[in-house]
């Protein structure tokens, strides 16, 4: 993650009024700490946002433990009986 610049204009919150979000790329990058997570969206376009992003966020935490359970499984020397 990539620590965000105060100074930065938000692309999504800045197109939010004029446009239509992209609210998949947008879940994406709030997921992986890339922006912050938009303050000026409708109470149900925030919801949704809120829920996409949760959403990813449980599947990233579940990939990760999924691979830490496979390494310690294959890093593991063989029973012997």
């Amino acid at each position: 993650m990539r620590p965000r610049d105060p100074d930065q204009t938000n692309e999504f919150e800045a197109e939010s009024n004029t446009s239509r979000i992209d609210h998949s790329k947008l879940a994406s990058l709030i997921a992986n700490g890339e922006l912050p997570f938009p303050t000026s969206l409708s109470p149900l376009e925030s919801d949704r946002l809120a829920a996409q992003v949760r959403n990813r966020r449980r599947n990233q935490l579940v990939q990760f433990l999924a691979r830490q359970v496979a390494q310690h499984l294959h890093d593991r020397p063989p029973d012997l009986q």
